[in-house]
């Protein structure tokens, strides 16, 4: 992905959702199981990712990105993380698809990503990331788990990755636990003040 950082295709100060990069997952189910995909402006591309589909074991659905950006004046950054999928029952028979959201868990059918938080999230997720008072500690927090992740060997770190010492996998590992903990409670009252009153 490129462009991010330098206001023209990122966030920016507006805080909009058509400022973000769109993730429809209908556009995800279609054509090959491995593909890219790019979005341009005026005729030219500023942003492009490639997804592989992994919908063989119901129990475990999941896309898979991987892209790299470059934020305004820094190094670029690799991404390649999963996004679990599940499926719920269609009005008319069959099964509709939807993203489990990283940050919120929550079903949704589009994901955003911006120049701020260059994961794709729900749009819901945008909201909770660019408060002030959740970006300045849970945005801390959330980075950190996922840098711990990825030392980890991502999604599946569950099994120690080959040539890592067992006290640094179990300290790692000890490390993320607590701060997936934290990140939680810090972000549930969060989502209670989003969910609406009845």
């Amino acid at each position: 992905m490129g462009g991010y950082g330098s206001g023209r295709y990122g966030f920016g100060a507006t805080n909009k959702l058509n400022s973000c990069l769109k993730l429809d997952i209908k556009t995800l189910l279609k054509g090959y199981q491995n593909g890219s995909l790019s979005w341009s402006r005026n005729n030219k591309q500023f942003a492009s990712i490639g997804y592989s589909r992994f919908l063989d074991n119901p129990a475990d659905m999941y896309i898979r990105l991987n892209y790299s950006i470059t934020p305004h004046n820094q190094e670029a950054i690799n991404l390649d993380y999963q996004i679990q999928l599940i499926t719920t029952p269609a009005n008319f028979g069959g099964h509709r698809f939807w993203f489990i959201c990283p940050v919120t868990f929550k079903k949704a059918t589009v994901l955003y990503s911006s120049s701020r938080y260059q994961k794709f999230v729900s749009r819901h997720a945008i909201g909770l990331l660019y408060q002030s008072q959740s970006e300045n500690h849970g945005y801390r927090m959330l980075y950190k788990k996922d840098k711990i992740e990825k030392k980890l060997g991502g999604k599946n770190f569950y099994k120690k990755p080959k040539g890592m010492h067992q006290r640094t996998y179990d300290k790692l590992l000890n490390q993320f636990f607590d701060l997936n903990e934290k990140f939680n409670n810090y972000m549930i009252p969060i989502l209670l003040n989003l969910c609406p009153k009845t």
